[in-house]
């Protein structure tokens, strides 16, 4: 496949099979994203890979925070007012999600659980953590999109 291709034909995906992905690809998967780009040739970024029981107790537990109502407490928190075309943009999106889903407006219980598949990683049998210095700033934001691209694709 062209990378052009893959560029294109990316989706993000809400369901994947149970099956654990084998450690030898996970290394290569990271071995080929770790050549991405970086500012100053930095390469700020540190991992985690988690699978199995871990991934499920994770995925529980952040779940289990938002059923709870536990409030985030994100490094970067999401904007309080967007400028319009975007947040008429991300409402679009959002209600052609749930209309795809089958989850109408009202109704609490089928939002709360697409939420909390999502937090369960969507059933994916491992998930990538991804960090950075909070010390390193703004350029270092833009350097773990770099390296994330790399991993999706």
């Amino acid at each position: 496949m062209e990378l052009k291709d893959a560029i294109r034909k990316r989706q993000s995906v809400r369901a994947f099979e149970p099956d654990p992905v084998p450690k030898d690809i996970l290394v290569k998967i990271m071995e080929d994203a770790l050549c991405a780009p970086s500012w100053g040739n930095t390469q700020p970024w540190e991992f985690t890979i988690v699978g199995g029981d871990t991934a499920k107790r994770l995925g529980e537990e952040i779940s289990n925070n938002y059923l709870d109502k536990v409030p985030d407490n994100p490094d970067i928190g999401m904007p309080e007012q967007w400028p319009d075309s975007y947040m008429t943009r991300y409402r679009e999106v959002g209600r052609g999600l749930f209309e795809t889903l089958s989850i109408g407006r009202g109704d609490k219980e089928k939002r709360d659980q697409h939420y909390v598949n999502m937090f369960g990683f969507f059933g994916a049998p491992n998930a990538i953590y991804i960090y950075i210095d909070k010390e390193l700033g703004i350029y270092s934001v833009f350097d773990v999109g770099m390296i994330t691209q790399n991993i999706s694709l």
